[in-house]
């Protein structure tokens, strides 16, 4: 029986040369692929090859920001669609056509593969209750001892030192979204150059880590001292 399956997913991803290799070993030589790649400049690339896609030097300026990748069977009785997009939420598209067995085989192998694929931040990203409970966590972390502390310097204006702590606390969250969208992206194209880009942000972004134990220790001390 033949089916039709289509499905919008939520998935942080570092999608590499290797995994592009799994996936297109999934199918036989039967098979055709076209990679369609949205880059920043604007401009839609077209490859017509895994190997012509790898070699893409994905450059800043025409970086990769999505990618579509298109297989079909020769006779079109089978085909098969996966299109990664960096946004944050159903950044991954999926539509298969072809038996339902075929289909349903594909559709495992393909969670496999997200889920190789996912990095070890992944669950900063999504899904959005998540996010939304690991940003309003931070908030607190960050708050609370700040306004313990506000609470000693200004013992009898809470009012005043609550009001400071809002205030830096909407301060830090908007730094900490700017921070997120740019070293903790949701999809992250480890093609060409790309490569290098990532590896150096994953330097940053342990250090961003370390840098929060630290204070999370150290707004521990501080709360325990001053409250």
């Amino acid at each position: 029986m033949k089916v039709k399956k289509e499905e919008e997913l939520d998935r942080a991803f570092i999608l590499t040369p290797t995994d592009l290799h799994k996936i297109c070993r999934y199918f036989d030589k039967e098979h055709n692929f076209i990679f369609k790649a949205g880059c920043a400049d604007k401009t839609v690339r077209d490859f017509t090859s895994i190997d012509e896609l790898i070699k893409f030097d994905n450059v800043p300026k025409k970086e990769i920001e999505s990618l579509g990748i298109n297989v079909y069977s020769k006779d079109y009785k089978k085909t098969m669609f996966i299109h990664f997009s960096k946004t944050t939420y159903k950044n991954i598209l999926v539509k298969i056509e072809g038996e339902d067995e075929d289909v349903s085989k594909f559709r495992e192998f393909l969670e496999e593969r997200f889920y190789e694929m996912k990095p070890w931040y992944g669950f900063i990203c999504i899904p959005k209750y998540r996010v939304f409970i690991v940003d309003m966590l931070l908030l607190l972390i960050f708050s609370i001892p700040f306004n313990l502390f506000l609470n000693h310097l200004l013992p009898h204006s809470f009012t005043n030192s609550a009001a400071i702590g809002l205030f830096f606390g909407v301060i830090f969250m908007w730094i900490w979204a700017n921070i997120k969208r740019t070293m903790f992206p949701t999809g992250v194209f480890a093609i060409g150059q790309g490569i290098k880009r990532n590896e150096d942000k994953d330097k940053v972004r342990t250090t961003i880590v370390i840098s929060f134990l630290v204070s999370l220790i150290t707004g521990i001390i501080v709360a325990i001292i001053f409250g």
